[in-house]
């Protein structure tokens, strides 16, 4: 039996019922106690079933397990209630909350939030004051991402998949993670020294709360070769001017996007500033704030013809990825469909 072909099986306490999703690694199947299978109102589990892995893979596995028990207690973090070894040892399963309201990654596609101050608020906030606690018990996520971030239909969301969380403060592992959310030192394109986790997690949430204001994401890799990484670093006037938020958002999320990691604003900030923001849409009475000499960083820029719905402006370049309609999913963790890519032209100046 593998953990892709469990679904009828019993692990433990717990009978497995739908498959709810399968990456690399294993699957994710909707769970009730033995005991009250049967009965309609039995409380819901996701279990997540994975090979067990020898060698390196295996502390690799272990300390997942470790850092995400470690960080459990707090409310905004998918509780990991049971590990089950199996009796043949070839696979792990893990218990955890089963959180019906799907990922975040939904709403986002689906423009959701665009002009809902106080979802946006509440979910943010909760997702900073989340990461900030794992921050202060040593844990670092390395993965933050929509995907991870696990909605209760209620207005709340909670962290899942410390896959690739860390203990350590700092590290020479570049490309760790999911590109989007990569911050520069962590691309590893401008140096090759040791970078902060703290500062890349942070890096992450902008990019996560630019999906939540837009319904797009900035770029597909903060890099040299990513063609709206390069509009932005030329003209931020015009990258905020597109995105359409508010003056307050844009600010932030400039401070959030620093190239330079010792200068990036800090989760404390990061809170304070967001919190007392009163909108992060536009007023179209409130002039716009020249954004143009803010850490400009010029660099040469390509231009982009968008074809179909959400076409760019002239001479711009539309952010990397969105727009597309994506089926909501219960929420389990670990990877999810990501938004399909748009067709572009590029031309370069």
């Amino acid at each position: 039996m593998t953990p892709r072909n469990m679904a009828g099986h019993t692990i433990g306490f717990y009978k497995l019922h739908n498959l709810l999703g399968e990456g690399d690694f294993g699957a994710v199947y909707d769970a009730t106690e033995v005991e009250v299978a049967s009965q309609s109102d039995a409380p819901r589990y996701a279990v997540k079933c994975m090979k067990k892995q020898d060698s390196h893979l295996a502390e690799y596995q272990a300390r997942e397990l470790a850092l995400h028990k470690l960080v459990s207690a707090h409310p905004n973090v998918v509780t990991l209630h049971d590990t089950i070894v199996s009796d043949d040892n070839s696979t792990v399963s893990v218990v955890m909350d089963l959180c019906k309201g799907g990922d975040l990654l939904g709403p986002i596609s689906r423009r959701e939030l665009i002009g809902k101050n106080d979802e946006v608020k509440k979910l943010f906030l909760q997702l900073i004051d989340v990461v900030a606690f794992c921050h202060e018990k040593g844990v670092f996520h390395r993965d933050l991402k929509p995907d991870n971030v696990l909605l209760d239909g209620e207005g709340n969301m909670f962290l899942a998949d410390f896959g690739l969380s860390s203990d350590e403060e700092t590290s020479k592992g570049f490309g760790c993670g999911t590109k989007q959310y990569l911050s520069p030192e962590c691309v590893g394109e401008i140096s090759r020294d040791a970078y902060s986790h703290r500062t890349t997690d942070v890096w992450a949430l902008g990019v996560i709360l630019t999906g939540m204001l837009t319904g797009w994401f900035p770029w597909k890799m903060a890099c040299s070769l990513d063609p709206c990484w390069k509009a932005f670093q030329a003209d931020r006037q015009w990258f905020f001017d597109a995105f359409n938020v508010s003056n307050d958002a844009a600010q932030l999320l400039i401070d959030i996007f620093n190239v330079d990691s010792s200068a990036r604003i800090t989760l404390p900030a990061l809170r304070k500033r967001f919190e007392e923001m009163q909108t992060f849409f536009p007023d179209p009475d409130t002039p716009r704030k020249d954004l143009t000499n803010v850490n400009p960083k010029p660099i040469g820029m390509l231009r982009e013809r968008q074809r179909g719905p959400g076409a760019a402006r002239p001479n711009g370049v539309k952010p990397a990825v969105g727009g597309a309609q994506v089926m909501p999913q219960v929420g389990v963790g670990g990877g999810r469909a990501k938004l399909p890519q748009r067709k572009r032209v590029m031309i370069a100046d």
